[in-house]
């Protein structure tokens, strides 16, 4: 189901830590001896991503754990601090593969002039009406790098998930079970997940506890996320349970809010980016047409573009055949999968622009199947 409203958000030995501390900051400290240009990308952030590393290094220099586990420990925080500021870490990483690649040659300060030109792509200003940047295969939303699964933290049985320039409260309600997740976006037959595409029709209704109800109903699985079941069309449309984040935007933003949804796993650990959109103020002199251009020339001419009667624009890598109950996308894990991502231009009544998403589809079909193949598992260990 599209949105159409705007939401209300809510010990380790000295040698064993040195070699550690070479591993990970060891590359950055040549980068700097020999380039000045660091000074121009985001100081504040790159200094914070530097800050977030050296914690790192600090909380496991004291650890009890081995040497292997402490490692491993430490590595994960790293990456933590990679997803919390992806496009500082992408800027650290490509000067690191230039200074490799290019040490005294001449070409080294124009290939740091890459990266610098590259952070600054990715990095989320608030005052651009297009929150969306794709590098290769990577794509960006509002700053958030979309191909990267946060970790949830827990502090005293409390879940929760920080991303810097966020506000994830609402997302925290619903890890700890005190909201009710979202059922939003794309539903698709369980039948298209992977490990659900051979079983049958009745033997996944008697499976669901639907039995021989010949009316409408809407069931709710831990697996299989939200059930629409239409007996009639022998309809099984699921929609995953997803929460958001919510960016804060100033007086001067075009947007009235910016939200990036996380697909949770059910036991709680992860939080899979899902979709972003932005909701926009009135007046911005900005057509969604130029808009939809705009996207088409970041996402790529692989991108189809088709407007459908209800105003919406969608660009996808092929054309969307089916449409669910209130007129939105269905079905698109349905094999042959042919779509990676999917965006979408909304306008109002007026003409004026109302939301701009992007939708990570590929991602929602490996979720579904992932759990579709959980929903198995328990199946069988809960069998008699």
């Amino acid at each position: 189901m599209l949105p159409n409203y705007i939401p209300d958000l809510k010990s380790l030995s000295y040698f064993f830590m040195s070699a550690l501390v070479l591993l990970f900051v060891g590359h950055e400290v040549v980068a700097q001896s020999q380039s000045q240009d660091s000074s121009q990308v985001g100081k504040a952030s790159q200094e914070t991503y530097k800050t977030c590393r050296k914690s790192a290094l600090k909380k496991h220099r004291s650890s009890a754990l081995t040497a292997g586990k402490a490692l491993k420990a430490l590595k994960q925080d790293i990456q933590k601090c990679r997803r919390a500021f992806p496009a500082v870490a992408y800027f650290t990483q490509c000067k690191k593969a230039a200074i490799r690649n290019y040490k005294g040659q001449a070409y080294l300060p124009e290939a740091i002039k890459e990266c610098r030109r590259a952070y600054n792509r990715l990095s989320f200003k608030e005052k651009d009406p297009q929150p969306l940047r794709k590098l290769e295969k990577t794509l960006f939303f509002a700053g958030v790098d979309m191909n990267l699964p946060q970790t949830i933290d827990m502090q005293e049985d409390f879940y929760s998930l920080t991303i810097p320039n966020y506000n994830c409260q609402e997302l925290d309600f619903i890890l700890n079970r005190e909201l009710k997740p979202k059922y939003l976006l794309f539903g698709n037959d369980i039948r298209h997940f992977t490990p659900l595409s051979n079983l049958s029709y009745a033997n996944l209704v008697r499976s669901l506890g639907l039995g021989q109800s010949k009316k409408k109903q809407i069931v709710t699985n831990p697996y299989l996320g939200q059930i629409y079941f239409n007996p009639k069309q022998k309809s099984l449309l699921s929609y995953m349970p997803s929460a958001p984040c919510s960016r804060p935007v100033t007086q001067n933003s075009p947007f009235h809010s910016v939200d990036i949804h996380f697909l949770i796993s059910p036991n709680r650990k992860v939080a899979i980016p899902y979709f972003g959109i932005a909701f926009y103020k009135a007046d911005l002199g900005l057509t969604t047409a130029q808009l939809t251009e705009t996207l088409k020339g970041e996402l790529g001419t692989s991108f189809q573009h088709q407007t459908e009667k209800n105003g919406i624009s969608y660009l996808t890598e092929s054309p969307i055949r089916r449409y669910d109950h209130e007129g939105d996308p269905r079905d698109l894990c349905r094999y042959p999968r042919k779509h990676s991502w999917v965006a979408a231009v909304s306008q109002k009544e007026d003409q004026s622009l109302n939301y701009l998403l992007i939708n990570r589809v590929d991602t929602l079909c490996n979720f579904g199947d992932k759990l579709a193949s959980g929903w198995l598992k328990s199946r069988r260990d809960n069998s008699p």
